[in-house]
């Protein structure tokens, strides 16, 4: 089976460029047999996570929740877009499991990424290989961390743990 990405995400691209948010907003896609993935960003802060002196660290927490049961292989793509229009750009891949009525929360730490006054956008992407399909969904979060910048080069960890 072939999925026409291209058309999926110029759609999803269109959609999200009409609708504004300051809080944050999540797309779900759903395949023809039903298999659906949600990705949530719940929270997006920043403070000082790496211990430096600098609150210049962004932590991203999400929800995902899918309505198939499995272990299965996954890309998790960050992009924390600056008031500038400069984009820091962090990829994950992970082996995921959905179990029951089971999600599984992702905590992101972007370490010296908080380095510019104004409103930051994050954007969770998630793409999971199902069978032979991709199925994929994004969340997006906007935010106002502080002014200072940090003195290290921007680097991202992720921690995912189930809520069974």
């Amino acid at each position: 089976m072939k999925i026409k990405m291209k058309n999926s995400l110029t759609v999803g691209i269109a959609f999200f460029i009409i609708i504004i948010t300051l809080t944050g907003s999540k797309v779900a896609r759903t395949y023809s047999d039903g298999q659906k993935i949600t990705l949530t960003i719940t929270e997006a802060d920043y403070g000082d996570f790496d211990n430096d002196g600098s609150e210049d660290d962004i932590i991203i927490k999400a929800i995902m929740k899918a309505n198939f049961q499995g272990d299965y292989q996954a890309y998790i793509y960050l992009d924390i877009t600056l008031p500038s229009g400069m984009v820091y750009k962090f990829s994950f891949q992970v082996m995921l499991s959905f179990y029951g009525d089971s999600s599984l929360e992702i905590t992101i730490t972007a370490y010296d990424t908080a380095i510019e006054a104004g409103w930051y956008e994050c954007k969770l992407t998630s793409i999971l290989i199902y069978e032979d399909m991709l199925i994929y969904s994004y969340s997006t979060y906007t935010f106002d961390p502080p002014t200072e910048k940090g003195p290290g080069q921007p680097t991202a960890e992720i921690a995912i743990t189930s809520n069974e």
